[in-house]
């Protein structure tokens, strides 16, 4: 029987020149990071979702252990032993923090290293991420002979080498912080810069805490272009994850160095939704005045952001003016889609001012630009809106939403809620309720079961259905004479009825197609 055994080990511990033949496999593990840090924290009582302890505390805490589990263990039971005085824990967090320096990393065998490798391992704590080896080699330069110290700091496990990896990164831990020479400022420009071009502009697949890394070198060495380029970036992976609040806080960051027309507009754009309305104006304002002239697809989402600032306020005026502005610099560059998206919001402020005519001319027009470039799943939506703002040809509207809807991507919600629209928008007793009713059903039983509200959906689907067999004349006393009816009219068989519905659906738009149908065969 074959057996197996681990070895754990800090030091780079040498392995027989044959090592891979005797079966050996050798795997560098790294402190904690990501979802594995976040487990544990999870596991842990002081850093749980529900912990009574004070979150500076915990930050402080998760700083000191540097995502290494066992010092982590070790600050849970300080946290949980009941000193509740910030004064107090705090140091008694770094005095557990040095106890385990002491015992496990061996701050003796760090007294006895050269002065260069000291250096060394100094000049590493700028990263506080495992970086790649170009990184490290642009803040050692100068060190003597820094391959020889690189290699012995390794050895002895100052240094977290992960060398078996596609591409080796290095990091020195923070715990060594204390025991080092003070960090040089004047290495955080090379750091920055450095990161920057390996990872920023060389790797296609970037973790949210390495762009994080990228962006808090950039702010520590003053390195406004970069903090601006990476900080817009990640405040708007936020805000689309409607992390509004830490979007603001990165924003105001990064406005102390790089007062930038991208930063503002990041800025505007998450205050809105935390009801920020007169400071998310004033930075839309700054955005602009700071944007440059050639930056025109910028000018033109800060103009349209703007604008339904407005058009939420009830300022229509102001709100049209934004976006004709908007809808200029757009059509100059081409963009259709965005384009399409200033007229909708256009089409809704003419149907508040009671303009249907303009409504449904600039509704029109956002429908033709989206079928040009195949954005499908934005033009359901404003054929949904010309089904509600054209009464002379809404259920053309509505059925070409509804057939486009079944044959592309989108949410279940969004394809109940256009089933459900025509249902009820079609004449009594239609041909079409049937099997509007029961095509609502399929989708709740093939894509809805994972659905929040799922329940309330296929309840919604079977009253349809009881509503249709009742217009249809259909007498039934028991879910069984129900069954009946449904086998009988072909309505329990996707096959049968299906083609149907795409058939009454294509006679209801008759010559009032707004995109082109053979893109789906």
């Amino acid at each position: 029987m074959a057996h197996r055994v681990l070895i754990t080990s800090c030091y780079d511990v040498k392995l027989p020149p044959d090592w891979r033949l005797r079966s050996l496999h050798r795997e560098m593990v790294p402190a904690l990071r990501g979802a594995e840090l976040q487990k544990k924290y999870e596991r842990l009582s002081a850093f749980s979702p529900d912990s009574q302890v004070e979150p500076a505390l915990q930050e402080q805490a998760k700083r000191a252990a540097d995502g290494n589990p066992r010092l982590l263990e070790w600050l849970n039971k300080l946290l949980l032993a009941g000193d509740v005085d910030t004064g107090a824990i705090l140091p008694q967090i770094a005095a557990k923090a040095a106890e385990f320096r002491e015992a496990i990393l061996a701050e003796a065998l760090l007294a006895q290293q050269s002065e260069a490798l000291k250096q060394l391992l100094a000049r590493g704590l700028v990263y506080e991420l495992p970086v790649p080896e170009a990184a490290m080699m642009a803040v050692w330069d100068g060190i003597p002979a820094v391959e020889r110290q690189r290699q012995w700091a390794i050895d002895l496990g100052l240094l977290e080498a992960f060398p078996l990896s596609q591409t080796p990164v290095y990091r020195v831990s923070r715990l060594l912080a204390p025991l080092l020479p003070n960090l040089d400022p004047a290495l955080l420009p090379a750091a920055a810069t450095t990161l920057y071009r390996l990872w920023w502009q060389a790797s296609e697949t970037l973790t949210e805490e390495q762009r994080q890394e990228m962006h808090r070198l950039a702010l520590a060495a003053g390195q406004a272009e970069i903090a601006a380029e990476i900080g817009s970036a990640l405040a708007h992976r936020w805000y689309s994850q409607s992390r509004f609040r830490e979007a603001v806080e990165l924003c105001q960051n990064t406005l102390a160095i790089a007062p930038d027309y991208r930063i503002y507009h990041s800025l505007a754009r998450s205050e809105t939704p935390l009801g920020q309305v007169s400071a998310a104006l004033a930075h839309y304002q700054q955005a602009l005045e700071t944007c440059p002239e050639a930056e025109v697809r910028e000018r033109a989402a800060i103009l349209h952001n703007s604008a339904g600032i407005y058009a939420q306020q009830g300022q229509v005026e102001q709100a049209l003016s934004l976006y004709q502005q908007s809808l200029q610099l757009k059509e100059a560059i081409g963009d259709v889609q965005g384009k399409a998206a200033t007229l909708a919001n256009m089409a809704y402020l003419a149907g508040q001012q009671g303009d249907l005519v303009q409504q449904l001319q600039l509704n029109l027009q956002a429908a033709e630009a989206l079928a040009r470039i195949w954005a499908y799943p934005d033009l359901v939506t404003v054929l949904s809106n010309l089904g509600t703002s054209a009464p002379a040809h809404r259920l053309a509207y509505l059925a070409q939403a509804l057939w486009l809807g079944l044959r592309i991507q989108l949410p279940f919600d969004r394809k109940m809620g256009l089933l459900h629209v025509l249902f009820q928008a079609v004449p009594q007793a239609d041909a079409l309720e049937p099997l509007l009713a029961t095509t609502a059903l399929l989708l709740c039983q093939s894509q809805g079961k994972d659905h929040p509200h799922s329940e309330q959906w296929q309840q919604q689907a079977l009253e349809m259905i009881v509503y249709a067999a009742q217009n249809q004349d259909v007498n039934f006393e028991t879910e069984a004479d129900l069954r009946a009816w449904l086998t009988e009219a072909q309505l329990n068989d996707p096959e049968s009825f299906l083609p149907r519905l795409s058939q009454q659906l294509e006679a209801l738009v008759g010559e009032q197609w707004l995109f082109d149908r053979r893109a789906f065969g």
